[in-house]
């Protein structure tokens, strides 16, 4: 699933996974997978906002939560006019990214500025977050 994500084929990754959370309902990584897969796809994109929800719970509380997982239910919330939720989601993807994924980190740093552009607040800040992302994405 992971390859046909990458390989921008959302659709068998989605396919795959529903398949591999019904088998396996306990594997939450195959769930937060599920849940990415499913908002990627044009075909069940409105489907994906219940699935982060149902992934999240059964992550618990104190689950250290995948980075690209952060992202994809960022956009999602901000897609549903949620943004104070989106803005600690980024927030959390932005710290949760391994130092050597800089390219990503400054893809999140981008996002959470336009997000605090698009609601003009924190405009000042969110210049910096640019300008940090374009110094990571050298």
């Amino acid at each position: 699933a992971s390859e046909f994500l990458a390989a921008d084929d959302p659709r068998s990754a989605r396919l795959l996974l529903e398949k591999g959370v019904f088998d396996h309902p306990d594997r939450v990584e195959l769930a937060t997978k599920l849940a990415i897969a499913t908002r990627r796809d044009p075909e069940t994109k409105q489907k994906a906002g219940r699935l982060f929800l149902e992934a999240e719970a059964a992550m618990g509380a104190n689950a250290k939560m995948d980075p690209e997982f952060l992202l994809e239910s960022a956009d999602c919330l901000i897609e549903e006019g949620k943004s104070k939720a989106a803005e600690e989601r980024l927030r959390n993807a932005i710290k949760a990214f391994p130092a050597d994924r800089k390219k990503e980190t400054a893809a999140a740093l981008r996002r959470l500025a336009a997000l605090w552009e698009q609601e003009k607040r924190n405009l000042d800040a969110a210049k910096s977050l640019r300008q940090r992302a374009d110094a990571l994405d050298q």
